[in-house]
């Protein structure tokens, strides 16, 4: 499922956009339908002696506990999920949660971009110490850092490359305790590398091998930053199908599904 405005629902979003429609619409009919799906899926991956794993969220973030009773009702099936909500927690023993950066304030060739949406900070002090991983966007289509230090608390933390594969559930654990950041090169083809921070209001971390080299800096927010200010995007103003569909506030997008070899969780890397 999709949650979004404007041309984002043309092309392949507009069937995404449809099925959160249904979603809201009726949701019951569409549990239903998903848990058909869901078994189809299942029996199919079995066949070819595959571990089903789906990703229920994609560019939404509904809390877990919305879906848990699916995911109890399939516990031979792997729930991923990423999240920008910093308390949220898995809801059952087959639902992992990777933890999504919302970038940061940063200058870029001379310029100030404030980033008010910026998580980070609270990902450094409640997150990444407690082994949890962080997913994070760089400017860069081909490369990104192999750490991040962070200015404010002196503290690294290194990166692993998550553009290998999107089962995060297989991202190895950290012998120190600490947590992951999730690299992630960018996929955003509207704006040129060179401009993505600024045109994405600090989303995409600024990076640029040649000119930082293997560590990449997140200055201290606290100095960068004005106040944070909190901002509720709705799934849509006006529905397609139900004029009369009240505003619903929050994201959806149920869409990547991906089958593991059953070899990996043989060896214990879940």
């Amino acid at each position: 499922l999709y949650g979004g405005e404007g041309p984002h629902r043309s092309g392949p979003r507009l069937s995404q956009f449809l099925k959160t429609e249904a979603f809201i619409v009726n949701p019951e009919a569409f549990t239903t339908s998903l848990i058909r799906q869901i078994e189809r899926f299942r029996a199919e991956a079995k066949k070819v002696d595959y571990y089903p794993s789906i990703r229920l969220n994609v560019t939404s973030d509904f809390p877990g506990k919305m879906f848990k009773p699916i995911m109890d009702m399939f516990p031979d099936v792997k729930f991923y999920d990423y999240t920008k909500l910093v308390t949220a927690k898995p809801v059952a023993g087959n639902h992992h949660l990777t933890y999504s950066s919302t970038g940061a304030s940063q200058v870029v060739k001379g310029e100030t971009i404030v980033n008010k949406e910026s998580n980070w900070d609270q990902l450094v002090d409640k997150v990444l110490p407690n082994g949890m991983n962080v997913a994070m966007a760089f400017t860069s289509r081909t490369s990104m850092p192999k750490a991040i230090y962070d200015e404010r608390t002196d503290q690294t933390f290194e990166v692993w490359n998550g553009d290998e594969y999107d089962a995060r559930f297989l991202d190895p654990k950290r012998e120190d305790g600490k947590g992951w950041i999730i690299g992630l090169t960018n996929k955003d083809r509207t704006t040129a590398p060179e401009n993505a921070a600024k045109e994405r209001d600090g989303f995409f971390l600024d990076y640029d091998p040649e000119r930082d080299g293997d560590t990449l800096t997140i200055k201290n927010q606290n100095k960068l930053a004005g106040k944070p200010e909190k901002k509720v995007i709705p799934i849509a103003k006006k529905s397609l199908r139900a004029p009369n569909t009240k505003e619903f506030k929050c994201n959806l997008n149920v869409g990547i599904i991906t089958i593991v070899p059953v070899e990996f969780f043989r060896k214990g890397r879940f």
